[in-house]
């Protein structure tokens, strides 16, 4: 128990408040910037294929 006791006693010490919120600022402005990745994004060089299969499921129900 003399661990759990050593643990207890100094536990404000194990204990870190972390980067200052200037610090995270600073990070955050050298990340990229994410652009969003809408459905038209996502398909990209594959339109044609995803029309050819729009057009073969819609078919398939006339």
């Amino acid at each position: 128990m003399e661990l759990e006791d050593f643990i207890k006693s100094q536990r404000a010490a194990f204990e870190q408040e972390g980067p200052s919120p200037r610090l995270w600022e600073q990070l955050e402005k050298q990340l990229p910037v994410k652009r969003k990745a809408g459905v038209v994004r996502l398909l990209g060089r594959h339109w044609l294929k995803a029309a050819a299969v729009l057009l073969l499921v819609a078919n398939s129900f006339y």
